[in-house]
């Protein structure tokens, strides 16, 4: 659905820190909700994921109450390598940790061309940066994991930036390391990837940034919020994103990990981010081992689902 980004974020501007006081919102939910509509879409959509490598957060916003109508997961607490869909979460503890008279958000700053373009070793600059300006003693891989924890109350982090030419290389988190428990399953396999998330981990993340909740009252971390979503609303000039590509404007982040850079011999394709139904926004969080021409066709057809339950 094509709509202008001034009018995707003009929409998304109903959202005042001061409508926001007092909201809970159902994090980590399983909901698929007791409306005959609600449980139609639900098995629409999983029926068509089926047995796709692909798992989804899908989640329903209610404008007026700031909490969640309804949440569709289908393999939503399974791990996928991450790529680059954590770097929405780098830009925010930049933003919220670095004195904001030294924020630098222009066009050839490493915060915009982190969001915008990707970049990797910029993604090392940032962490390491913004690191000096958070508690502690420890590595910057890990007081990113510790904010990630403490102020976005996430139980998910990196295990290692090892980009060439990143101040990152050789640093990492023990806590993260592969295990059993955070394997990567594929067709019965079981792989050791270092990092990695659950669609879940996205769907948090994005439903924190349209409720504040964890950053309400603070007044840094609110423009924080307000400069992250700005900046991921830009569009890559001549690249699209798989959400971008099935639906249109979004706000959110990507992440592609080619087929020989995982134990997996897959290529990895993720997105996630927020798109706005009519005015409804959604919260979508898709992670697949499928490749780009299938992961796409899926989010096209489940997308399409969620107009039908719209217009009903």
């Amino acid at each position: 659905m094509k709509i202008s980004r001034r009018a995707f974020l003009g929409g998304l501007g109903g959202l005042g820190a001061g409508w926001l006081a007092g909201r809970v919102w159902p994090v980590n939910a399983q909901t698929t909700g007791d409306d005959p509509d609600v449980r139609l879409l639900s098995a629409r959509i999983r029926e068509t994921i089926g047995a796709e490598a692909v798992g989804l957060d899908l989640r329903r916003i209610n404008w007026n109450r700031g909490t969640v109508d309804f949440s569709i997961q289908h393999n939503a607490e399974n791990y996928y390598p991450s790529a680059s869909t954590f770097k929405a979460m780098t830009v925010l503890y930049y933003l919220a940790m670095t004195p904001r008279d030294l924020w630098e958000v222009g066009a050839d700053s490493s915060a915009y061309r982190v969001a915008v373009f990707s970049n990797n070793r910029l993604t090392g600059d940032l962490l390491d940066s913004t690191a000096a300006h958070y508690p502690g003693r420890a590595n910057p891989i890990v007081k990113f994991n510790n904010w990630t924890r403490e102020a976005l109350r996430m139980d998910v982090g990196l295990y290692s930036w090892d980009w060439e030419g990143s101040p990152t290389v050789g640093w990492n988190d023990r806590r993260f390391a592969p295990t059993p428990e955070r394997a990567v399953w594929h067709r019965g396999a079981a792989y050791a990837v270092g990092n990695v998330f659950q669609p879940r981990h996205l769907a948090d993340f994005w439903s924190y940034l349209l409720t504040l909740r964890p950053l309400y009252g603070w007044r840094q971390a609110e423009e924080a919020v307000a400069q992250t979503l700005e900046l991921f609303s830009i569009p890559a000039s001549g690249y699209q994103s798989p959400i971008e590509r099935a639906w249109g404007n979004y706000i959110g982040k990507d992440g592609v990990l080619p087929a020989g850079d995982t134990p997996l011999n897959v290529r990895v394709v993720n997105d996630a981010g927020i798109i706005l139904v009519g005015q409804t926004p959604y919260v979508v969080a898709a992670m697949s081992l499928n490749g780009e021409y299938r992961f796409i066709q899926t989010l096209e057809r489940v997308l399409a689902h969620v107009v039908a339950y719209e217009s009903v």
